[in-house]
């Protein structure tokens, strides 16, 4: 009887070891999971720090923090620069285009061709 009581102590301590290790290592699998670009980091907070409750929950949130987030639409300002920097690249690329032609490396029927592609 004492050995049955042995063998049924163990199995449920291991059990329980196995249940608590996922619990432990929760964080890691979670951002590994969702194939979290700081895994190797997560994983080193919940190794040295997850023994402590606020290691433990700052490697958790950190796991579930959304790493492909739509980055916030541009403020007009910078809308506005950007259309002037596309401004300006025809206006050098129309350039280029020019000198092309005139080095005669474009003919009027490529330079024309170019021409309307960036003004499209």
């Amino acid at each position: 009887m004492n050995d049955s009581y042995d063998v049924g102590s163990a199995f449920l301590s291991v059990i329980m070891f196995v249940v608590l290790l996922i619990i432990y290592l929760l964080p890691f699998l979670v951002a590994s999971y969702r194939r979290h670009p700081n895994l190797v980091p997560i994983f080193l907070i919940n190794i040295f720090l997850g023994w402590t409750l606020i290691g433990w929950v700052g490697a958790l949130a950190w796991s579930f923090i959304n790493i492909n987030e739509e980055p916030e639409s541009p403020s007009p300002v910078a809308t506005r620069s950007a259309v002037k920097n596309t401004q300006k690249s025809r206006y050098a690329e129309l350039e280029r285009l020019s000198a092309l032609k005139e080095r005669g490396a474009l003919t009027q029927e490529e330079f024309d061709r170019e021409k309307a592609k960036l003004l499209s």
